[in-house]
């Protein structure tokens, strides 16, 4: 197997395996024939016998047996897909996977065998030769995260590159996983964590655990320690942690066909080259044009789920430079994706439920509204192994009992499920780019500021705040480093590393904008025109708010509201104050401040989540239209304390995978087929960087 050995190029003269090398990198990045390419062969192969036959003493070792073809040649090198990707076919309307060894079997049927599925698995074409020929409907491209890893080892050095995080005491040996969690989890508290491995969820992941469960009457699951190793997983000899990202992107430019990718990172690597494409793992690309739903997502992600169940509990590996297997051990750790993506693969309620709307606490949807929604120490945080147990609970029951569990417990079936270790509320972080950049720097930018009418002018004082703004965002000289200038305030489209710039300067911009005489003043902003779009807007979310507080009020009193309670809560409008606007958000701009720091200290983790909940609980206080995500920033201190720095979970290198695939020139075939040009794309790659 090529994917394991040494390949054969190697033992050929240099000038024979350069041959191989351009002729692959023009097949793979330069849209080559395999024609061109065997033509490029050819003239090389020719090339070397007249100098060998004119030149004395110079043997080109491996020239008689040169290879003449494309294909020939990606074997030579070791750089051939197919000892790579699978090509799995799948029932374009279940999803039911299939291997692509049963394609031909006699007793495969083209109509899917499950039940009630009347969806086509194969269409068969006849040959001038008289054979007939397979085509699969929906084929999904698959890496085995094992062959992944084995090819990822045998680089140079690579395996000790994975050990350059340890630190005295983090050798490995036999000591249990530590119990302390919270600021309770650090000798010094002052001390910045600089990565993922300085948080205390890296030294708490536990090895042989297995999860078991039980139904004689009471369900019961729990991760076992079976063996009773007592063994902290990161102090194996090499215990490899990893993190997965789903996400989902427009693969074409014309049209809908919406394409899923789901990309592997090891925590292990140094962080400066952990997000490189070269070390990131594309395990699968999800065929469009439209989303699997969940019963069909947990059907294509059933294999890969088992994949990491059997690496978890340790297989060997050869490893560059040794003779020997060495045992290695992975454990999927976070998963780290948008919103609707994590909530999907988790099989959770959506974030617009009223009463699972936060999967970590039982905070309902019309707090939005209220200070104590925004208020870390007023949250009863909820028990994770509760949405495991119903998870499985679900699993086996009827459609009838699997929607009356979900209304009551917020949760649906998810492989995921069955990892030991996993914990669907504690594994799937809130994603800091989604959440802080795409959401609230927007939402306060746009709607708070914005839509509300806080910038609008009082011509007869000379006071027109929103050009004061954008003339200022107009005159910023930028490093040469920033590739794209943040928005102005109007701009109708930016991306998230636009946002990230623009909270660092609005608190500044505002001030410019609002100032008289050098003070901000104690006036009201002056309201939008009945008849304009943001007036509209404006009243629109006002009336939501109204609404959420006259829930609060519902479900804390069991008498009906007097009327007199209800017309308090019928006159309630935002407050237009501009000060208590530009304090709120200076203490918003110090928190983000703080909290996207590259290091960031137990300490300062503390200082950065009290200022967001502060701004937040006034935001609330002033009746601003606030969106989930405000709640779920709430919880950062738990996440940044157990996995580190926000640098360690954003998604920001995952989106510039998004990039680099959809750059893919394909023929926008579907059925699987353009997904299957990008995960070659992307492993030729990975390929060509490690020749």
């Amino acid at each position: 197997d090529l994917l394991f050995d040494e390949a054969p190029a190697f033992n050929e003269h240099s000038a024979i395996r350069n041959a191989y090398v351009r002729a692959h990198i023009a097949s793979a990045f330069k849209g080559a024939s395999q024609d061109v390419s065997r033509i490029i062969l050819d003239g090389v192969a020719r090339a070397l016998w007249y100098a060998r036959d004119h030149t004395q003493d110079i043997d080109y070792e491996g020239l008689d047996d040169m290879a003449r073809t494309l294909p020939t040649a990606e074997r030579r090198l070791g750089v051939n897909l197919a000892s790579i990707i699978t090509y799995l076919f799948v029932c374009p309307t279940c999803w039911q996977v299939h291997d692509p060894l049963t394609l031909y079997d006699e007793d495969l049927r083209a109509q899917c065998g499950e039940e009630d599925c009347e969806g086509i698995l194969y269409t068969t074409k006849l040959l001038a030769s008289g054979k007939s020929k397979r085509k699969p409907t929906k084929v999904l491209p698959y890496v085995a995260p094992r062959r992944a890893i084995q090819h990822w080892l045998l680089r140079p050095g690579k395996y000790q590159e994975l050990q350059q995080w340890r630190r005295d005491g983090d050798e490995p040996r036999q000591v249990p996983a530590t119990h302390a969690q919270g600021e309770n989890a650090f000798a010094d508290p002052s001390y910045p964590m600089h990565d993922m491995h300085d948080a205390w969820g890296w030294r708490a992941i536990r090895a042989g655990l297995q999860r078991v469960y039980y139904d004689n009457g009471q369900l019961r699951v729990s991760d076992d320690d079976v063996h009773n190793l007592q063994q902290r997983f990161v102090s194996l000899p090499c215990g490899l942690i990893w993190q997965i990202n789903l996400d989902w992107f427009q693969a074409v430019k014309r049209g809908n066909h919406s394409t899923g990718a789901l990309y592997m990172t090891c925590c292990n690597n140094p962080r400066g080259i952990r997000y490189l494409t070269e070390e990131t793992f594309l395990i699968m690309v999800l065929p469009g044009p439209n989303e699997p739903n969940l019963e069909q997502l947990n059907k294509i992600m059933a294999k890969f789920v088992s994949d990491m169940i059997e690496l978890y509990h340790g297989q060997e590996f050869r490893i560059y430079g040794h003779e020997d297997k060495h045992p290695v051990h992975s454990a999927l750790n976070s998963e780290v994706s948008d919103l609707p993506a994590s909530r999907k693969i988790e099989g959770l309620a959506s974030f617009s439920s009223k009463l699972f709307m936060c999967p970590q606490c039982d905070t309902p949807s019309y707090y939005l509204a209220d200070p104590r929604g925004f208020n870390p120490t007023d949250f009863r945080l909820r028990d994770a192994w509760r949405y495991v147990k119903y998870a499985f609970r679900s699993r086996s029951l009827d459609d009838d009992d699997r929607k009356e569990i979900f209304e009551r417990r917020g949760v649906h079936w998810s492989v995921f499920n069955l990892i030991p270790g996993w914990l669907t509320a504690v594994n799937s972080v809130v994603e800091f780019m989604h959440c802080v950049y795409l959401c609230m720097v927007r939402h306060v930018t746009k709607v708070i500021i914005l839509q509300s009418g806080m910038l609008n002018p009082v011509p007869r004082e000379d006071w027109y705040p929103l050009e004061r703004l954008d003339e200022f965002f107009s005159r910023i000289i930028w490093p040469v480093s920033v590739g794209r200038l943040p928005p102005s305030v109007t701009s109708s489209s930016s991306k998230a590393d636009q946002w990230r710039l623009h909270i660092s300067v609005l608190f500044v911009g505002l001030f410019v904008a609002w100032e008289i005489d050098g003070l901000i003043p104690d006036i009201d902003a002056p309201k939008s025109r009945a008849n304009t779009k943001h007036a509209a807007a404006h009243a629109k979310n006002e009336k939501v708010m109204r609404q959420r507080r006259l829930e609060t009020l519902l479900s804390e009193t069991e008498a009906q509201p007097t009327d007199e309670q209800l017309d308090d809560i019928d006159a309630l409008t935002m407050d237009r104050s501009i000060r208590h606007h530009y304090a709120t958000i200076l203490e918003f701009s110090a928190a983000i401040r703080i909290l996207s720091s590259r290091s960031i200290s137990p300490d300062e983790v503390e200082r950065g989540c009290a200022a967001l909940s502060r701004a937040c609980q006034n935001w609330a206080r002033m009746g601003c239209h606030l969106t989930p995500y405000f709640h779920f920033a709430q919880h950062l201190r738990r996440q940044f304390l157990q996995f580190g720095p926000c640098y360690a979970t954003w998604v920001f290198p995952y989106e510039r995978n998004n990039g680099f695939l959809g750059r893919t020139n394909h023929n926008n075939h579907k059925g699987g087929e353009l997904e299957c040009t990008m995960m070659r794309k992307w492993w030729k790659w990975v390929l060509v960087h490690d020749l």
